[in-house]
């Protein structure tokens, strides 16, 4: 707590060490593709990038995901089985509220079922990569938030409030890049 970092220093220092061991994660992918360029006569170059892409974006969404709910905890066990339950959430999340339309439009939103695929498939979506750039982005702030929370006392009602509209800008976001008239596709294939 006397460390001469900021709250978010710290935050964004784990999530990059996360990130680039993400990297060499798929550094051992490519070392595969870059086999199959060697072997496999035509082979979809873009195509098998795009998947990397999704992959990659899948693999920092959850480590993410996995840094908020350690920020939560001190126990390693809590924390993985924590990640796993928001996890299952936000994959199921996508069937809650199928009668009514604008709840319909946000968990459809909310639900990661399905996001790395469309990459996979060679499709970069403008509502995917925004997906997965606003739920980094949700829990890293959250994170900032829980560490900030340990050093400056606020009363319950502020705190509450900066969670509430974090949520809300990301939720409003999230809805607005969902729009068809505002998506954007590029086809890899």
């Amino acid at each position: 707590q006397s460390a001469p970092l900021r709250n978010a220093e710290i935050v964004l220092g784990k999530y990059l060490a996360l990130m680039i061991f993400g990297l060499a994660m798929m550094g051992i992918l490519l070392f595969y593709v870059l086999f199959g360029v060697c072997t496999i006569q035509n082979i979809d170059f873009p195509y098998v990038l795009t998947g990397m892409l999704g992959l990659y974006l899948l693999l920092c969404a959850y480590a993410a995901i996995g840094l908020f709910v350690s920020s939560l905890t001190s126990y390693q066990i809590v924390a993985a089985m924590g990640t796993l339950a928001v996890l299952i959430v936000l994959n199921f999340i996508g069937s809650v509220g199928q009668d009514i339309g604008f709840v319909r439009e946000i968990t459809y939103w909310l639900s990661i079922k399905g996001r790395a695929m469309v990459f996979v498939n060679g499709l970069i979506c403008s509502e995917d990569l925004f997906y997965f750039l606003l739920v980094i982005l949700f829990f890293l702030a959250l994170s900032i938030m829980k560490v900030e929370s340990h050093r400056a006392k606020r009363s319950w009602v502020v705190s509450v409030g900066r969670y509430v509209a974090v949520v809300a800008v990301v939720v409003g976001l999230g809805y607005l890049t969902s729009r068809p008239t505002l998506q954007l596709y590029e086809d890899m294939t």
